[in-house]
């Protein structure tokens, strides 16, 4: 199988994109995060790099959107959800 991983959301911290892939993944999504460890390095590094980026199956984009705007433990307004390449 060839799937194709695009972007779901970036996070500011590490912590708020591991609650939501363990959130999707307890809902049947694949998911994986990008850029976890430049959390630790300071803001400045973080926001250079795009951020704590949140990667999902392309085709479980819609279902994972859905859930993780409905998911009550993130704030919406503290992360961004972007649809971008698996770069």
């Amino acid at each position: 199988m060839n799937a194709k991983l695009i972007q779901l959301a970036i996070f500011p911290h590490a912590s708020m994109a591991h609650i939501a892939r363990s959130y999707l993944e307890a809902s049947g999504m694949r998911c994986f995060i990008f850029n976890e460890h430049v959390d630790g390095l300071g803001w400045n590094y973080g926001t250079a790099l795009s951020g704590i980026r949140l990667m999902i199956i392309e085709e479980d984009y819609e279902e994972g959107l859905r859930l993780l705007r409905e998911y009550p433990e993130i704030d919406p307004s503290e992360i961004s959800i972007e649809k971008g390449e698996g770069k």
